[in-house]
């Protein structure tokens, strides 16, 4: 086979984000082998979580190695390391190995973007040798507040940037912060940001806080940013915000400075008053995407009727509409889909018309089911539709009624359903979601166009989910029905075992399997630090 050809492939692969087919065919043949490393190393991700370690240091090594000619096929950088949710952030990156990543980015000739999403501020050196770097034009940067006067330094630092395209600030306080502290955070280091933030800024997210953390004692929701009433923010093209409280009258609240020429996606989590921000979303007029979970409400009087109506009067160009736990009537979001029946493709609801109490999560999660006849009335205004999830109880969803609606769509492709099931529940309407009986709903719920259906059944007494996908063999009729949750599992720790260098067997009896995995995983994270730990 010709090398272009084979070149062809793999940049086919590589816009697919077949990542592992790529990483096959590198031990093809060595003509294959050419052809897929430039992909394969394009878009780099150095993942410092605890048990990614390993492959992390090996792809690190592989790159400082003179020898190799990696290093030039790099054109995509980021650094990431999960955390655990909470409040309080622990186990920051080593100083050498700061240095190390700070070193690297100078050797990488052909780098256009690179992309910071850990969680504390980024090392002076390593802003120094991106800001000198001749070729990078694009940069995403996660800036989470630690401490005020190490925050302050990274701020001043990223007022002189003029290649920023994506950037996310997190206030994380290491503990309780009183008001008159915020207030002081955001007049002296958050407004000095805003107002010289790039006009090509294109992503801006921010967020007070872990919105999955109990605030209880801290000031829940952030709603001031003290900029003046002529100043506004860069024409964002996506704005997320979370716990952020819309305030009505100060014309210091964020929500006044939003420039809307550019914004086609909005992201609301854990908000506060969504009735005062419905005056401004109907000069959003590019909107393509809107998400809304978990909003709070001080009061009814915030949320105001007639501009929620001017809202749905003013969008009909809505693609995707996520909706999880919003507090809002079914009728309103039946509303919503039929003003924008002609574009609107991504449809998510769940549980819309719970909402969640104010500084706290409900200890079991329930599940709250729209109607046969409110699915009726959105497939009857949306011929574009080909994403659906939606929440039902079991009681509702294995119903003829819900059988024959579902089944009724003609231009849906991919369907999930988020349900719930309690082990050992003496509801008669809870029984176990067996293979067979999978089988059975996917086949009363698969319409014309469906390609795929996924199903999340969650256990509400501990939050535990299990995720199964079903396809339909057309040929023969049968549906393959996987449990993706155990799949995932077996391929982490099939990985795992490979790293270390031992064999993957795993215990059939349950206890020695709880141990076996305890075992592997102490292993691995002691592995992926000594693996760390020996980069120069």
């Amino acid at each position: 086979m010709n090398l272009d050809v084979a070149k062809m492939v793999c940049e086919e692969l590589h816009l697919m984000s077949l990542g592992q087919d790529l990483k096959s065919l590198t031990r093809v043949s060595h003509l294959w082998n050419c052809a897929a490393i430039p992909y394969l190393y394009r878009s780099t991700v150095f993942d410092f979580e605890v048990t990614r370690a390993i492959p992390t240091a090996y792809l690190i090594e592989s790159i400082l190695d003179s020898q190799r000619d990696f290093r030039h096929f790099i054109q995509h950088l980021t650094v990431t390391k999960p955390t655990k949710k909470g409040l309080y952030l622990v186990g920051r990156l080593e100083p050498k190995l700061l240095k190390v990543l700070a070193r690297l980015v100078g050797l990488l000739p052909r780098l256009h973007t690179f992309s910071w999403n850990l969680r504390e501020p980024m090392p002076p050196p390593l802003m120094e040798a991106l800001s000198e770097h001749p070729v990078i034009s694009k940069r995403n940067m996660l800036l989470t507040c630690w401490g005020l006067n190490e925050e302050a330094t990274v701020i001043k630092q990223l007022c002189n940037i003029s290649n920023l395209t994506s950037l996310a600030v997190e206030w994380r306080p290491k503990s309780s912060i009183k008001e008159n502290r915020l207030h002081h955070l955001g007049r002296s280091h958050y407004r000095p940001l805003f107002c010289s933030l790039p006009d090509e800024l294109e992503n801006l997210s921010l967020a007070f806080g872990d919105v999955n953390h109990d605030f209880q004692n801290t000031h829940g929701f952030f709603d001031l940013v003290w900029m003046n009433y002529h100043e506004m923010l860069p024409p964002v093209q996506c704005l997320s915000l979370a716990r952020y409280s819309f305030s009505w009258n100060d014309d210091r609240a964020l929500h006044w400075h939003v420039n809307t020429d550019r914004l086609q996606k909005l992201v609301l989590i854990c908000c506060q008053d969504l009735g005062h921000l419905f005056h401004i979303l109907h000069r959003l007029v590019v909107l393509k995407q809107l998400r809304v979970q978990d909003p709070t409400w001080t009061s009814r009087a915030g949320f105001n009727s007639n501009f929620l109506d001017l809202f749905i009067r003013s969008q009909s160009s809505l693609e995707t509409l996520e909706l999880k736990r919003a507090g809002l009537p079914t009728s309103l979001i039946v509303e919503i889909a039929r003003h924008n029946s002609k574009t609107l493709s991504n449809l998510t609801l769940h549980s819309i018309d719970l909402i969640l109490e104010l500084y706290s999560l409900p200890k079991e999660e329930v599940i709250s089911s729209i109607s046969t006849s409110d699915i009726d009335r959105i497939r009857e205004n949306c011929h574009v539709l080909t994403d659906l999830s939606i929440a039902l109880t079991q009681s509702r969803l294995f119903k003829q009624e819900m059988f024959s609606s579902l089944s009724s769509f003609t231009s849906l492709q991919h369907l999930e359903i988020v349900t719930e099931y309690k082990a050992g529940s003496a509801d008669p309407n809870l029984q176990p979601l067996t293979e067979d009986r999978l089988a059975g709903l996917a086949e009363a719920v698969w319409s014309s166009a469906l390609q795929t259906l996924r199903l999340v059944v969650k256990d509400p007494s501990n939050g535990n989910a299990i995720q199964w996908l079903i396809n339909k063999n057309d040929d023969e009729g049968i549906f393959a029905v996987v449990n993706t949750s155990a799949a995932v599992a077996e391929k982490k720790f099939k990985s795992w075992s490979a790293a270390l260098g031992v064999q993957y067997e795993p215990p059939t009896e349950e206890e020695e399997r709880k141990q076996w995995e305890k075992d592997l995983t102490t292993g691995i994270i002691k592995a992926g630090s000594k693996a760390l730990a020996a980069l120069e």
